[in-house]
């Protein structure tokens, strides 16, 4: 599972700032190169650069198929460190 919010930056290990992810895709959540992050309001994946998600080979638009969900507050975080990254 990948940290929504990392540890280093003050995240924690509960699953409310955890969200499954495969190699490929908890690499490109955490790298500041891949402007992949989530919208907070409806849990959906989106690329900042406006690039398709298809680029990516993502395969769920959004989290909503999951059981349980990271926090909003931790989703929240990464989409604004995200948009400040391709400031």
């Amino acid at each position: 599972a990948a940290h929504v919010v990392p540890v280093s930056a003050g995240g924690a290990d509960v699953p409310a700032n955890g969200i499954p992810l495969c190699p490929t895709h908890h690499l490109a959540f955490d790298s500041p190169k891949v402007p992949l992050t989530l919208e907070p309001d409806t849990m959906s994946w989106i690329l900042l650069d406006g690039q398709p998600l298809s680029s990516l080979s993502v395969t769920r638009l959004s989290l909503q198929h999951l059981s349980a969900t990271p926090s909003f507050a931790a989703i929240q975080w990464h989409f604004e460190k995200a948009k400040v990254l391709m400031d």
